[in-house]
C-alpha cells in the first residue's frame, strides 16, 4: 500500500471558509456560526476522496509570529481574528481530534512554517505528499512527490502546474515574491519590478543570490532600483 500523507493549512482553511460565508453565514441549533467547521470538513472530505491519503496532519497559527519581530510591518493591514472564527478553529481542533488526526502547533509559528518543516524533513518518507491550502507561499515545496492543492482555485499544482502558472521552478518562487512583493503579507517588493521583469532575470541568473553577484550585468533602470 501507497504512503500517501496530507498536510491541512487548518488556519488558512479556517479563515477562508469564514469569509467565503460571510454575506451568507451558516449556524447551528445553538445560533453560533460554523461556516468556518463546514468548509473545513468538506475540504477534508474532498482531498481525502482524491488522494486517498491514509496519514492526515492538520497545522495550525500559534500566538504571535515571530516574523513581526524582523518586519514590523509583517501583516499589519490584516483586521484582527473575529471573536467567533476563533471559536470556530478551536471547534475545529476538537473535530480533528475526534477524527484521530495529528495535530501540529507551536507558539511564535505560523501553520506554514510547520508544514514547511514537517515536508523537509519526512517527504522522502511517503510516496507522495499533498499540502492543502490557499497560501501561495507554500508552491515553493513542490517536488516530484509533493503537491499542493490550492483550496482558493481549486488548482493542484505539480512542478509543470508551477511552471505554467508563474513562469518559473517552484524552488524560485521565494526570490520572485522577493522581487515583485507580496500584497497578502504587506511585503514590498522592488520598484520597477513587475511579474514579467521578474521571471526573466530568474530564468536568466536564478536565485537572488547569484542576481546580487551579476548586478553589473543588469540593465541600469533595475540596477539602481536594486542597490
Amino acid at each position: 500500500m501507497n504512503k500517501i500523507l496530507s498536510i491541512f493549512d487548518g488556519s488558512s482553511i479556517a479563515y477562508r471558509s469564514y469569509f467565503v460565508f460571510k454575506d451568507n453565514p451558516l449556524f447551528n441549533s445553538y445560533g453560533e456560526n460554523t461556516s468556518a467547521e463546514f468548509g473545513f470538513l468538506n475540504s477534508v472530505l474532498k482531498v481525502l476522496k482524491e488522494t486517498r491519503s491514509n496519514y492526515i496532519a492538520v497545522c495550525f497559527d500559534k500566538g504571535k509570529s515571530k516574523r513581526e519581530n524582523y518586519y514590523i510591518k509583517y501583516k499589519i493591514h490584516r483586521p484582527k481574528m473575529p471573536d467567533e472564527l476563533s471559536l470556530s478553529i478551536y471547534r475545529i481542533k476538537q473535530i480533528v481530534s475526534a477524527l484521530n488526526y495529528k495535530i501540529f502547533e507551536i507558539e511564535g509559528y505560523e501553520a506554514d512554517d510547520i508544514i514547511g518543516t514537517i515536508v523537509y524533513k519526512l517527504k522522502n518518507s511517503f510516496d507522495k505528499t499533498y499540502i492543502i491550502s490557499s497560501d501561495k507561499d507554500l508552491i515553493q515545496l513542490v517536488e516530484d512527490n509533493v503537491f499542493v492543492y490550492d483550496t482558493r482555485s481549486g488548482i493542484l499544482y505539480d512542478k509543470n502546474k508551477v511552471v505554467e502558472k508563474f513562469g518559473i521552478e517552484p524552488k524560485f518562487l521565494p526570490d520572485y515574491l522577493t522581487l515583485i512583493g507580496d500584497i497578502s503579507d504587506n511585503i514590498e517588493g522592488i520598484r520597477g519590478i513587475g511579474p514579467k521583469t521578474a521571471i526573466e532575470l530568474i530564468n536568466k541568473f536564478g536565485n537572488l543570490e547569484n542576481l546580487i553577484e551579476n548586478l553589473d550585468n543588469l540593465p541600469p533602470k533595475i540596477y539602481v532600483e536594486i542597490i
